[in-house]
């Protein structure tokens, strides 16, 4: 007869090999991981119109601008080597930002880099034969151990076929180490296939 450790063994593993994880896995690892959080608040305030842009908190580089609007939220258009995101101080703990992205025209050896830049950095998340032109979601998580201040940003890398532009929209940045929906200031849920899943 399969004990209770049997059975808790058995479901870690299918649940490490049915959502493509690794490491050990309790119980509460497992809810989170099949049924994640409905919403978690996004910690860039504004990020359905980029609120207070030009300048504020916003670090923005080679940037085309507003580029008209998807499902009801601003889209910005960045150039080769421009980059977006929000300033702020974050207190130790796990984070995840996400951002939806699509090229203007197809390039299969389009690359853009998700990344933290500030007080600490670190490689980020490459995106490589992932950019189209249809929209995705682009997810990256990272730990500070300390407080840290600076911004979660994406900016495309290269262009290899020529002139593109990478157009973004709805930056969020929630604590753990789950993405969860995107939700505009007027409740609405705004979605895109994930990136790498």
């Amino acid at each position: 007869m399969e004990t209770i450790d049997d059975t808790m063994f058995r479901l870690a593993d299918a649940v490490r090999r049915r959502f493509k994880t690794t490491g050990q896995l309790g119980l509460e690892n497992m809810i989170k991981i099949i049924a994640p959080p409905v919403n978690q608040p996004n910690l860039i305030p504004g990020s359905d119109n980029f609120s207070g842009y030009p300048g504020g908190n916003w670090a923005i580089f080679n940037n085309f601008g507003q580029s008209g609007s998807w499902n009801g939220i601003v889209v910005m258009a960045l150039n080769l080597g421009g980059l977006i995101g929000y300033k702020t101080t974050f207190t130790p703990g796990t984070y995840t930002f996400s951002v939806f992205a699509k090229l203007d025209q197809p390039d299969d050896q389009s690359t853009a880099v998700l990344k933290f830049q500030g007080d600490t950095t670190d490689a980020g998340l490459t995106i490589k034969d992932g950019l189209t032109t249809e929209w995705q979601r682009f997810v990256y998580t990272t730990t500070f151990t300390t407080q840290t201040t600076g911004r979660f940003q994406i900016s495309p890398t290269a262009f290899p076929k020529g002139a593109n532009r990478l157009y973004i929209a709805g930056e969020k940045v929630e604590q753990g180490d789950t993405v969860t929906p995107y939700v505009t200031a007027n409740t609405t849920e705004i979605d895109a296939p994930i990136y790498g899943k």
